[in-house]
């Protein structure tokens, strides 16, 4: 990440190496060289992303993360909405759209074999 052609304030994910219980944090950049840590330090990044992506939110900043790391959270919420599916959760309780999008594919998965009936049927 070329931290000098990003916005200022705004939100990150870290890693801070030395703390093997906590490693991830959602912190508040300030200047090229601060930050404040505003979530509790977590085991699974996606604890953090959920948390720093709240607090950007109520103050309309960016959340700025390594792209590999944006990718691993979008498919890691994508699986939660699968996974309400299955149990029968409604999608009203999807946190966000890309839980809302795992939901969406795993609802259109379970009536593709109802609608291709449908269609042989009716032809």
């Amino acid at each position: 990440m070329n931290d000098s052609s990003l916005p200022l304030p705004r939100y990150e994910l870290k890693h801070f190496a030395g703390e093997p219980r906590t490693p991830w944090y959602g912190v508040r950049v300030e200047t090229a060289h601060t930050c404040e840590r505003v979530t509790w330090g977590y085991r699974e990044p996606i604890d953090a992303a959920e948390e720093v992506i709240g607090a950007a939110q109520s103050e309309n900043l960016p959340v700025v993360m390594p792209e590999y790391l944006k990718q691993a959270l979008i498919a890691e919420w994508q699986q939660r909405g699968m996974h309400l599916y299955a149990k029968g959760i409604g999608r009203e309780w999807c946190g966000n759209s890309y839980i809302g999008n795992g939901w969406d594919c795993a609802h259109a998965a379970d009536v593709e074999p109802f609608r291709s009936r449908a269609m042989l049927v009716t032809a």
